[in-house]
């Protein structure tokens, strides 16, 4: 009897953790959203009720696809230090995450394809970010003043980044990008609204992007 108590015993436990485990999982609840426009898909416009520190956007709500952050939805949240963004969102919002200080950790899934002006400025304990295939535009001081970003990898084989992508991020060491160094040459490109001259390295040491069949040293 005892030996089928302490079995019973060892189930439940087991089954709690798991709904423990199960709970924690899932997307960040207390969200706001909005509709599109055209009523196809939802767009989170801000924090809500939302009190966690490890932030997972969904990639639905009410049964429709959560395709956009809108811009400063999480701007100057401090306490938040994880950021998970599916693949649903294609565009993350200029300055959606600025100013987000805690934040050391941030995820974006394959699908995501744009990042907004200065969408994490001032991430300053941000220390790596790794981008997919599908991003290939970065917008103006997207990463600037994230004084900690050591290591920046883009997984895209083309690529348009704004003006001072990375302004005043000293210590930054290294730049991967996933195509070649004449894809680099050829389907790499600048933007700029107010400047006949883009430098979306200004201020930072880097001379070299490491592509995927060697170092291509910049002008």
């Amino acid at each position: 009897m005892k030996k089928i108590l302490s079995v019973v015993l060892l189930i439940c436990l087991a089954f709690s953790m798991l709904v423990v485990t199960t709970a924690c999982s899932g997307a960040s609840k207390g969200l706001e959203f909005e509709l599109s426009e055209d009523g196809t898909s939802y767009i989170v416009v801000g924090r809500g009720s939302c009190n966690d520190t490890e932030l997972v956007i969904p990639k639905k709500h009410e049964k429709l696809p959560v395709t956009a952050i809108a811009n400063e939805a999480f701007k100057s949240w401090t306490e938040l230090t994880s950021v998970t963004i599916p693949g649903s969102v294609k565009t993350i919002g200029d300055k959606a995450f600025a100013f987000c200080a805690g934040i050391t950790e941030i995820k974006v899934e394959n699908g995501v394809e744009s990042i907004g002006a200065e969408a994490f400025r001032g991430c300053s304990e941000l220390e790596a970010v790794v981008l997919p295939e599908s991003t290939v535009r970065i917008g103006e001081r997207a990463f600037a003043y994230c004084t900690s970003l050591v290591d920046f990898t883009l997984k895209s084989t083309s690529m348009t980044f704004g003006d001072r992508v990375f302004e005043y991020n000293k210590v930054i060491e290294r730049i991967s990008f996933g195509g070649t160094i004449e894809e680099w040459k050829t389907k790499v490109q600048y933007e700029s609204e107010d400047r006949a001259t883009i430098e979306w390295r200004y201020t930072t040491h880097i001379e070299r992007v490491h592509c995927s069949d060697g170092a291509y040293f910049l002008d």
